[in-house]
């Protein structure tokens, strides 16, 4: 069965083809450092046979908070923690890659205090109730900084690389989205102009980290908004990003205001793999290495869409969650 077959991704020989879906794990300290319960979290997830694994959203600053005792990696503070984590890791022969993050217009204004919730554009958020404030250009270069810095964190840690979070609404979507970004300097207007912001960071760490460094990508492939971020879109940014460099993208979708991102009542085959058709549309477009997320449950699912050769691996979260050894006894 292709799942349980080597897959080589960024220079990272990962054991088989699943993967655990970044998953908010609610086990940090109030300041982002890592807990003793957060290590016995993974160390269960870590003896669980899974290829790769890839960290709840770490948040590279401590105003973009989406939601409490979320892992931190905004300050050299959160180091002796991440190295913990990733020895962890190390010690189970495990990959493992942190998930870059900031909140962006989801970010819950009670968890920064009196502070300014920012975007790239002052654009209402309905799921939050709230306007962000515009950031300006000084704050994006701030914001790329906040994004590399992150990047060398996990390297020095020793992790295997990052994940940038560029999807469900954070601010990187929110970058890409015509919906949220009606910029109109150069990180705005044509889906060049939105998309620069993450091919800077992508270039900024490679120069940092070096290119052995394995970035992987979150993508929304759609927002379900009405002038939002479609599959076409998805497809133009893709066609973008095709060569820059990226080890993987993980497919997925959704924003806060239209939930998509997580679908409940997956009763049956037919329910799973809801962004597959997107990724399908993709696929055409880019050689980069697809991950799919989204609803998947089944071995049965999961060997279709393995076999049919549309994506490399398939990623979940609920089911890991549920069963951390999943994959150890399908196998």
């Amino acid at each position: 069965m292709k799942l349980f077959e080597p897959m080589t991704i960024g220079g990272m020989n990962l054991p088989n083809r699943a993967v655990r879906s970044a998953t908010y794990e609610n086990r940090c300290e109030p300041d982002g450092k890592v807990t003793d319960e957060l290590i016995r979290f993974y160390t269960v997830l870590a003896g669980g046979d899974i290829g790769l694994i890839i960290t709840g959203n770490a948040m590279v600053h401590p105003w973009g908070l989406t939601a409490p005792n979320a892992l931190g990696i905004y300050s050299d503070d959160h180091l002796p923690g991440l190295t913990r984590l990733a020895q962890l890791f190390q010690d189970h022969g495990v990959y493992a890659v942190v998930q870059l993050s900031h909140g962006g217009r989801q970010t819950v204004p009670d968890l920064i205090g009196d502070r300014d919730v920012l975007a790239p554009s002052a654009v209402y958020s309905r799921s939050m109730k709230l306007t962000p404030r515009e950031m300006t250009g000084k704050e994006i270069k701030e914001m790329i900084d906040d994004f590399v810095s992150a990047a060398e964190r996990a390297q020095k840690a020793g992790f295997h690389g990052v994940q940038l979070h560029a999807a469900h609404g954070y601010l990187l979507s929110n970058f890409l989205s015509p919906f949220s970004n009606v910029r109109t300097d150069d990180y705005g207007g044509s889906t060049e102009g939105r998309t620069r912001i993450l091919i800077e960071i992508f270039e900024r760490i490679q120069a940092r980290c070096g290119k052995d460094f394995p970035i992987l990508l979150k993508l929304n492939s759609e927002e379900g908004l009405r002038g939002g971020l479609d599959p076409e879109e998805a497809v133009r940014i893709v066609r973008i990003l095709d060569h820059k460099g990226f080890a993987a993208m993980e497919v997925s979708g959704g924003v806060y205001e239209t939930g998509l991102s997580t679908r409940t009542k997956i009763k049956s085959r037919k329910d799973e793999a809801y962004f597959l058709p997107n990724a399908e549309r993709l696929r055409r477009e880019t050689k980069i290495p697809l991950i799919l997320v989204g609803g998947i449950r089944s071995m049965e699912r999961v060997k279709e869409i393995l076999d049919s050769g549309t994506v490399d691996m398939i990623s979940m979260c609920r089911p890991f969650i549920r069963e951390p050894s999943l994959i150890k006894r399908w196998k």
